[in-house]
């Protein structure tokens, strides 16, 4: 924050404990507001408390989609399996991880779709993948309901809010150094650390005798044939799923 605050909207020079920054536009201008608010990051206490309202916000989101989803089976008592998450009690009030904010944007946004408020469900979806960039993976779900809902003109125009969203929180980043900002917070190509994966912790990786900021082995899960497979596999099940129930969403 103090590098914004001075004036220097070069990616290449915002960094963290943890590295360099790797994130879009939205994540500084909403943790900037958040570096503020606990008297510079001093105050966790304060911090613990935003996030336990974004918390509180996303599940009362959640428990309105599960009961709109329509199912015969769905009984409300189920929904109070999303409060005893220890995992997500840790990411809220201990790790306060930029997930949490980039998740309330998205459910808010499909609770938008819902509602049919198209627009602010872009304006909320784009803000999302602002935040962390792995949002973007719900894209391909989020242009179907679009041109099930209003058809390819309407989808059109509704994708270009999204990039226009885009475009505005980034301007000073890229208006001042476009390809650093581009390189970074959009860079599809990193690895990432073992160490913190959940899903894939099984895949063959040696040990580096030195880690980096963001890689600690060498091996399968670092190459980039790994990394292609996953997306083209996410890609496939996409044009699949799309397939089989396109007609239905259309009805």
């Amino acid at each position: 924050q103090p590098v914004i605050e001075e004036g220097n909207y070069n990616y290449a020079d915002l960094r963290g404990e943890t590295g360099p920054i790797v994130y879009p536009g939205g994540f500084v201008w909403i943790f900037g507001l958040f570096y503020k608010m606990t008297e510079n990051g001093s105050n966790l206490r304060i911090a613990q408390f935003i996030y336990m309202a974004i918390y509180l916000s996303t599940l009362g989101i959640v428990m309105y989609i599960y009961s709109k989803a329509g199912s015969k089976f769905f009984r409300p008592v189920f929904l109070s399996l999303l409060c005893v998450s220890y995992r997500l009690h840790s990411i809220y009030l201990l790790r306060l991880f930029n997930d949490c904010v980039a998740m309330f944007l998205l459910y808010l946004s499909i609770l938008l779709l819902i509602k049919r408020h198209n627009v602010k469900a872009c304006i909320s979806y784009s803000l999302a993948v602002s935040v962390k960039m792995n949002i973007f993976l719900f894209a391909p779900g989020l242009f179907l309901v679009l041109l099930a809902q209003g058809g390819i003109w309407n989808t059109i125009l509704y994708i270009s809010l999204c990039a226009f969203v885009q475009l505005v929180v980034g301007f000073p980043f890229l208006l001042y150094f476009p390809v650093n900002y581009i390189k970074q917070s959009f860079n599809i190509g990193r690895t990432f650390k073992r160490y913190w994966s959940v899903n894939f912790k099984w895949v063959p990786c040696a040990p580096l005798a030195r880690e980096t900021l963001l890689q600690d082995c060498h091996g399968i899960f670092t190459s980039k044939l790994f990394g292609i497979s996953l997306l083209g596999t996410t890609a496939l099940l996409w044009i699949v799923y799309s397939y089989c129930t396109g007609g239905k969403m259309s009805r």
